[in-house]
């Protein structure tokens, strides 16, 4: 009796988060998207003599961006499940690549390997909204026919990898602006808050590795950003000055 009663509130729970994250995404979202987009489209039809006003349009609209990117982000955590204590995190990283990838031409391949434990809350929380934002970007930016997803469990650590055989993009360089980025500068985040590692491994036309390493055992305090050169072949650890469309 007593678990019915808590599976009927977790699902009641769960259908209001969804009702509100409708609604941010049709009234707030929506209306403020649709607002940006006549501000850039305008932005294009001053003249040089306004070049001043055209620069302040245009940071008007990096704070609209870092903005929208942040709603975006509420949404989907509103809209994602809450991973339990009594889940498997594979099966439910499975069931998130699923959904995300749901109704889009995209083939996905999902492995683990080592021997899967319990690796604490916190980290599988967060290991399942990275992989689910790491696909969406793929869906909405990489125009990919097949992703890979493995979760590989290490004896002091375990590794999220993220693979996509889409257009790919050109990193720039290490420390220029990531303004405009933000759905792999939100990964980014959600690695660092782990002491983890980032690796993003790109270029136009063969597609998009992300690497991400976590420490079963957070020492701390999050790493310092790798310099250039340190990893393998044309990764760039923690080096998110990436393309990703505006909306």
């Amino acid at each position: 009796m007593k678990t019915t009663i808590l599976s009927l509130r977790h699902s009641a729970q769960q259908e209001e988060r969804r009702r509100i994250a409708q609604e941010l995404h049709d009234t707030l979202l929506q209306g403020f998207t649709g607002i940006a987009l006549k501000l850039d489209a305008l932005t294009t039809t001053l003249p040089h003599e306004l070049s001043k006003t055209k620069r302040q349009l245009l940071q008007a609209l990096e704070e609209m961006d870092h903005y929208l990117g942040e709603t975006r982000r509420s949404i989907w955590n509103l809209r994602s499940s809450p991973l339990q204590s009594t889940q498997d995190l594979s099966k439910s990283l499975l069931a998130a690549s699923e959904r995300v990838l749901s109704g889009r031409a995209i083939a996905l391949s999902f492995s683990v390997q080592g021997a899967s434990r319990k690796i604490g809350h916190l980290l599988e929380h967060q290991l399942l909204r990275i992989c689910e934002e790491a696909l969406a970007n793929v869906v909405k930016h990489a125009h990919a026919t097949r992703v890979e997803v493995v979760l590989d469990f290490a004896s002091h650590e375990v590794q999220l990898q993220i693979r996509d055989n889409g257009c790919g993009f050109e990193p720039k360089s290490w420390g220029a602006s990531r303004s405009g980025h933000f759905g792999l500068l939100g990964i980014e985040e959600r690695v660092a808050t782990l002491c983890g590692v980032l690796s993003v491994d790109s270029a136009p036309g063969r597609g998009t590795r992300l690497l991400m390493t976590f420490p079963t055992e957070c020492p701390g305090k999050p790493p310092g950003p790798n310099k250039p050169g340190q990893g393998e072949g044309s990764s760039h650890p923690v080096s998110l000055s990436c393309l990703v469309s505006r909306y």
